[in-house]
């Protein structure tokens, strides 16, 4: 495996298609790179019952994930934004 494909720290390990990792969120089949990541935000969902996960990716707002299990949603949301908040931190320096 190579530098760039080497997923580094594992904030969420691959449950029900989801993976968050230092460089990259996978849910089902497409990857979006930490580094392309802005403004994360949560809303609860038109239908009773699910949760939304929002980002700017490369400038675009995108719906990067549909949950209607609260807690897996919260640690997902959480695990991102550790992600986020590390590789900010990386490029600080």
């Amino acid at each position: 495996m190579s530098t760039q494909q080497w997923p580094g720290r594992i904030y969420y390990p691959m449950r029900r298609g989801v993976t968050v990792t230092a460089r990259y969120l996978r849910v089902n089949h497409k990857t979006f790179a930490i580094r392309d990541l802005a403004r994360v935000g949560r809303l609860r969902g038109r239908r009773p019952w699910t949760w939304q996960l929002w980002a700017y990716h490369q400038g675009m707002p995108t719906l990067l994930l549909v949950s209607r299990n609260e807690t897996e949603f919260n640690q997902v949301c959480r695990a991102l934004l550790r992600a986020i908040e590390a590789h900010r931190d990386e490029t600080q320096y």
